[in-house]
């Protein structure tokens, strides 16, 4: 899982995956519509049965554009229908995800109970929007696939060192709970060498105010990875090869 601010290259991370066959073929489902830093290395689809007749290539990443909760079930559907389709699916981004749910959950409420403000979420709604977003993560992180996920920031007090942190924009406790649920998380930070030139860093160790992790053993990628890209990354990791099915190598 990679979070940041926009413009940060979180996209273009993705977009580094083109022609190397650990990674490739890749299915990227995007919500956010931010495919344009990329746009040129994908082929788009608006349409589930459009994407079904399509055969996946090494070369281009194919888009699968979503506008409503169902379709990231219709799409998962597919996916499991399809074991080793592609070799990694890519959900961008996880906030606007978050906030589709919440505003579908609050709809549905609304829809049954006159008394539900269709634009306030109550409590019920948020405990049932981080069941259903638990359950979506997990089930595509459980296909035979690396998975990948982007995710917005934000800034939040700790409430036992009263410190503010840098965590991946989600709703209530889903900021602790979905990065829990992944091999590696970072975030991409834009850093200046000694020359104040300014290049991306993948922080993946929890140093200064950032929330991160890298669970391979002995934390191969050390404390940040500089100019990441996904193939460098997976030589740190030393995945030499295409997922194989029932296996889950890589979840960032």
């Amino acid at each position: 899982m990679t979070y940041s601010p926009p413009g940060h290259g979180k996209t273009t991370l993705l977009g580094t995956a083109i022609n190397d066959d650990r990674l490739m073929p890749m299915l990227l489902i995007d919500f956010e519509g931010g495919v344009n830093s990329i746009e040129s290395k994908c082929n788009i689809f608006n349409d589930l049965a459009e994407l079904s007749d399509h055969t996946p290539a090494l070369d281009k990443i194919d888009v699968f554009k979503v506008g409503t909760w169902e379709d990231f079930e219709a799409v998962y559907e597919y996916l499991e229908a399809n074991p080793g389709l592609y070799k990694s699916i890519a959900l961008d981004s996880l906030t606007e995800m978050n906030y589709l749910n919440i505003t579908s959950v609050v709809g549905d409420a609304a829809a049954r109970s006159a008394k539900h403000d269709d634009d306030v979420p109550e409590m019920q709604d948020y405990l049932k929007s981080s069941f259903q977003m638990r359950h979506l993560v997990r089930q595509f992180r459980n296909l035979p696939a690396h998975t990948f996920w982007t995710a917005g920031v934000q800034e939040v007090v700790n409430p036992l060192t009263k410190l503010s942190e840098v965590v991946p924009s989600l709703t209530g406790k889903l900021t602790r709970e979905i990065p829990g649920l992944f091999l590696i998380v970072g975030y991409m930070a834009i850093m200046e060498d000694e020359n104040h030139k300014p290049h991306r860093s993948l922080v993946v160790q929890p140093t200064g105010r950032f929330t991160a992790k890298d669970r391979s053993e002995g934390g191969k990628l050390g404390e940040y990875v500089a100019d990441p890209t996904l193939p460098h990354i997976f030589d740190l990791l030393e995945i030499t090869h295409p997922i194989q099915e029932d296996t889950h190598e890589s979840e960032a």
